[in-house]
């Protein structure tokens, strides 16, 4: 992992929740780089209406970067209605040359789609435009001026425009994908294309920020995650930074991915909800608002929409058990019971016995009505004899399931 950015009175990196685009032309930025034989590709997620709707950036947009396989990258801007018509055809192809073989020849009968591709064997990267294909170690899709000032913000990251409001921090982190180089470049190249997103000068770009990159010769998409809080003088005593309110104005926000890295998904924490991209008959994704009161919900959520699991950076065994402890008394077992599991309490809070203590109790409660009798002892027999002082809530739940 690596901290992207620091600053006491950084502004925000993501616009508000209550911006909404009514623009025309041609309205996306995708940039794509090959580095030390690594490729970085980076899009937004923001659509205009065909019928000059007002739409949300975040809520209505899609993903404009696809994984075609391990080895073979997609992206795409413009007409997202025309690529859904072709995107189950371009995510059966094979070869980088293949796709780009299409792209030329349904641009010149008019399909107004603009495609970059990238593939794990080459040192370049395809765009195809205007029926003509190119391939250079950089190329774009969407609004040139957008893409001039990502190119002057990663050359000049001084000159990314800053108005801090005073009082406020925000810090971030984001996993560099490997083999990591001393002069790797990814985070900087998330930072200045996160900087466009946000520069006004820029209604054509809004969203979210999704990275897909290769890490380790395979396409993943890349997790990262940013807080933006208030902040006091007295933290730089030691005071631990809070992660803000929606009411004070502080905010988290995360890209998470599943294990291999194939699921992109964002949690909004103080906004409570999620949005995962599910993948429809024809392999497009759009986004899709979950709703998600703390990071555990949100997981539950991505593991029945998505069938994989998707986790949050920002979820602790406390965010787990409660939730499992309130699923349990709404009798959804298994889901309690998966709450329980993945928050790991039983080891995370051995610092923190009392809380422990309740975590078990609820652990083993749900594991009882689940019908695994003989575990639940095993477990509540174990705690207690671990912290027999603070085991009020397992001795409880003990001495019912006997």
């Amino acid at each position: 992992m690596h901290a992207w950015r620091s600053r006491y009175d950084h502004t925000a990196i993501w616009h508000t929740f209550d911006l909404f685009l009514e623009i025309g032309g041609l309205v996306t930025l995708v940039v794509g780089r090959i580095v030390d034989g690594k490729t970085y590709i980076f899009a937004d997620t923001a659509l205009t209406s065909p019928i000059q709707q007002k739409v949300h950036p975040y809520t209505d947009g899609c993903l404009k970067c696809y994984i075609v396989n391990d080895r073979l990258a997609l992206a795409f801007a413009d007409a997202s209605a025309a690529f859904e018509h072709s995107c189950e055809t371009l995510l059966s192809m094979h070869s980088a040359a293949e796709i780009v073989q299409y792209a030329v020849k349904a641009q010149a009968e008019g399909w107004q789609v603009e495609v970059l591709i990238a593939d794990t064997g080459s040192n370049e990267i395809w765009t195809v435009k205007d029926g003509i294909a190119a391939k250079s170690s950089a190329g774009f899709l969407g609004d040139p001026e957008a893409f001039n000032s990502f190119q002057k913000y990663l050359n000049d990251p001084d000159s990314i425009p800053h108005k801090p409001p005073a009082g406020t921090v925000q810090f971030g982190f984001c996993r560099i994908p490997e083999p990591v180089s001393q002069l790797d470049i990814y985070a900087q190249m998330l930072g200045s294309f996160k900087a466009v997103i946000e520069d006004g000068a820029h209604p054509t770009v809004g969203g979210a920020a999704i990275s897909l990159c290769t890490h380790n010769g395979i396409f993943q998409y890349l997790n990262y995650a940013a807080v933006f809080s208030p902040f006091y003088e007295t933290m730089f005593n030691g005071q631990p930074i809070p992660f803000g309110t929606a009411a004070n104005g502080g905010y988290a926000v995360e890209l998470c991915t599943d294990e291999d890295g194939k699921e992109p998904a964002f949690y909004f924490l103080q906004g409570g909800f999620g949005l995962l991209f599910p993948r429809e008959g024809s392999g497009f994704r759009r986004a899709l608002v979950v709703q998600a009161e703390n990071p555990a919900y949100f997981a539950l959520e991505s593991r029945k929409t998505l069938m994989r699991q998707l986790k949050s950076a920002y979820g602790t065994p406390d965010h787990f058990g409660v939730a499992g402890e309130s699923l349990y008394k709404l009798d959804k077992y298994e889901d309690a019971l998966w709450c329980y599991e993945l928050g790991n309490g039983y080891e995370a809070l051995r610092e923190r016995p009392q809380v422990r203590d309740r975590y078990i109790g609820g652990f083993a409660a749900t594991l009882y009505h689940f019908g695994d009798r003989e575990r639940a002892l095993a477990m509540l027999n174990t705690c207690i004899a671990e912290q027999p002082f603070e085991s009020k809530v397992c001795t409880k739940v003990l001495s019912q399931i006997r």
